[in-house]
Order: C-alpha cells, then structure tokens, then sequence
C-alpha cells in the first residue's frame, strides 16, 4: 500500500510516499512420500508386512498433523506428530471377503494449505493358497513404457522366492523374455522386483541435506546402492542440469524471459552449473551395462561450467531479447522464493532456493572415462531454441565466430 502526503511551506512543495508491503503469511503444506500403498493377503495367513508413509511440511510455517484411518482394517502408528515424521501403516484382512479393498488414510494439519491430505491404500486379497502369488503395481497392465522403468509389486510365499521372471508382449504378440529379476526388499517400503542391472539418475548434488529435493534423491540412491547384497548390480548417475530437444531448463528460462519485459529478477544468480546433454547421459548409461560400473556412482558433467547468470544471459542472447537480468542477493532470492511458492505452479519455491545453494558440478567427471567427449552448450541448445526467431540465429552465429 503506497500512502502519499504534500507539504507546502512558500514555495517549496515536498511530496512525502510511505510505501508499506505484507509479506503472504508461511502456509504449511502436507507433504507425503507416497499416495498409494499396496498390500496382499491370503485367506489364510500369510499377508504382506508394514509400509513406510513419511509426512514432512513442504511449505513454510509449522506443521503440526495427525493422521486416520477410513476403514477399520487399515491400522496407523502413530497418530499425531510435529513437522516431519513416519508412520507405520498396517492392514489386518481378518474378516474380509476374497477380491480387492480400497480405503485411505487422511493427514491433516490445522492451517494446511492441503489439508486433509489423502493416502490411498490397496488390499488384494487371494482365494488362492497354491502359493506363491502376487501382483504387479507397476507399469500398469496395458501401459506403453518407453526407455527405462521401475517394475514394482508384491509377492506372498510360504517358504522362499526362488525366481521372477520378466516378460513383455509386444502388440498382442507372443510373451519375449526381458530378464531375470532380483527380490529385494531395501529398495522401498513394500517388496520391488527390479531389474537385475538396475542404473540410477540422480543429480551432481545428490546427497545434500537442505533440499528435499536433493535429499531425497541420495536416500533413493543410497537405498538402491544398498540393495548391492541382495544380488543387485547397481550403477548410480549424477548428472548435472541435463539440456536438450524439449529440456525443462533452457525451454523454462526463454518462457520466462519472453514474458520478463524489460528486467528479469533473477534468484540465487552466482549458484554453479556444469549442464550435460542428454544424449551424453543416455550413453553413459549405455556404455556401463556392460557391469564394469557396477556398484560406481558416476558424476556426468558438460566441458564447461556457468553461473546461473551466465546461463540465462546465454539464453537471452539466443532469443534476440533486450531485457536486463538483474541477480539477486540472498534475502530478495528467498523472498522471490517464498512468494512464488504460493502462485499456482510453483515456478519458483523454498525447496529450489535450497537446491540452488549446492552447486551442480562435478568433483570428476566420468564421460571420459567411459570415452565420450561431451557436447558443450553452444552445439546443441541454438538448434533448437535460437531457430525460432531469426535475430536468435544471428546471435548465435556470432557467438560461434567469437563476435558476440
């Protein structure tokens, strides 16, 4: 709110403005790790165990929630917590007729921009007692799957899994042989039948702390690495921010300015990327199915490294625009971030602040080891983002004649 008052003492008129702003109030949000959990059971005794629902606060404030249950056979403990917690959830199919149940738990919070948060949980229940039997969860039956894929499920057995097998049928053709599976259980909350040569993209920063983002994805990792002892050979990716036809970095950043006007505000500015092309992940991951990487968590990099600056600027060139990026310090980048966290689609929040404090660079580089030279910037992004817009093109000939 902008308040205006003018003084007049002879001739001289002073125009005093008080200019007063409301920050928007911290608004926790219910985060969970999972909207669906899956459990089996026979009409005998045998029953999938607990799974893990973990609740944190993905927005500000403080969250304090609880938790309960819809159906009197889903149980849950415990019922309250503060902030970030876990809860075991059980099922008890006592009593319940053969075929598929489906309840939910409810997590809610007093002030909660989400709250009651629900959590679906899914009980199949067999007539059968030829053990053993299970189900895939996922891909689901009938989904078209392109390049890699989790497959995950559960299976009920009396003495021990010697085998899964893993097939895939191609337009009603006969079943073809994929691969043996390996049963592990570490990988998650409930059982998961993964590809015995299991590789895993994560990030250059995998493994911080301050990000949820980052954080979880080096639990990910170190899960999947863990499941080494059940017979997984497992090779880890940390790839940097990853560019290419269609990428959500570059393509995000020219929407942005597009729309910018004559100043782009840009948050965390001097944070530190070393972008890789895709094509450079993809075969990388290629190159190490062989198992000469197995157990290696490999950091994949481009040949050069930029400030986020650098990178939106570049980006800006190519386009052919005129606005000015104007970096950010870090009390203006968190407020940018707790602002924009609470417009519709989150184009930019707490969590990527967090992110942003890492630099996403490699301590070694893995592409030449595996003997790829990886493609710089200036090869790839003008094709497909200066193309648009002749005055794009023209910048990007001039920075490939080193004139610009």
């Amino acid at each position: 709110m902008i308040e205006s008052r003018v003084l007049h003492r002879g001739f001289l008129s002073i125009v005093l403005l008080a200019v007063t702003s409301a920050l928007p109030a911290q608004v926790p949000e219910i985060a969970v790790n999972r909207t669906d959990l899956f459990f089996g059971a026979d009409t005998t005794i045998y029953q999938t165990g607990g799974q893990v629902l973990r609740i944190s606060n993905s927005g500000g404030g403080t969250l304090c929630w609880k938790i309960e249950s819809g159906e009197d056979w889903i149980q849950l403990s415990p019922l309250d917590g503060g902030a970030s917690g876990a809860v075991e959830v059980t099922v008890d199919p006592t009593g319940l007729p053969p075929g598929p149940h489906m309840g939910n738990v409810l997590v809610s919070a007093d002030g909660a921009a989400n709250s009651p948060r629900p959590v679906w949980v899914h009980l199949d229940i067999s007539e059968t007692t030829n053990l053993p039997f299970g189900a895939f969860e996922t891909p689901v039956n009938g989904s078209t799957v392109r390049g890699a894929t989790a497959v995950t499920g559960w299976v009920l057995d009396d003495i021990e899994v010697i085998s899964v097998r893993l097939y895939y049928r191609d337009n009603g053709g006969p079943l073809t042989y994929v691969a043996n599976a390996a049963f592990v259980e570490s990988l998650g909350y409930y059982d998961e039948a993964e590809y015995q040569r299991q590789v895993d993209a994560g990030n250059a920063a995998a493994g911080e702390r301050d990000s949820l983002y980052l954080r979880t994805k080096g639990e990910g990792e170190d899960r999947v690495h863990a499941a080494a002892e059940h017979g997984l050979i497992v090779t880890s990716f940390r790839p940097s921010v990853i560019f290419g036809p269609g990428d959500s970095f570059f393509n995000r950043f020219a929407g942005l300015l597009r729309i910018a006007g004559p100043v782009f505000p840009l948050a965390c500015p001097n944070s530190r990327f070393a972008p890789v092309c895709v094509t450079d992940v993809a075969e990388a991951m290629c190159r190490s199915l062989d198992n000469a990487t197995g157990g290696e968590r490999l950091e994949l990099c481009g040949p050069e490294v930029y400030t986020l600056r650098e990178l939106v600027e570049y980006t800006r060139d190519l386009l052919g625009l005129r606005c000015r990026i104007v970096g950010l310090g870090d009390a203006l980048s968190r407020l940018q971030a707790r602002a924009l966290g609470l417009v519709p689609g989150k184009p930019f929040s707490m969590d990527n602040y967090h992110s942003l404090q890492r630099d996403s660079v490699c301590s070694s580089n893995a592409l030449p080891t595996l003997g790829i030279k990886p493609a710089p910037i200036t090869a790839v992004v003008p094709g497909y983002l200066a193309g648009r817009n002749s005055r794009g093109r023209y910048q990007s000939l001039r920075r490939q004649a080193r004139r610009g």
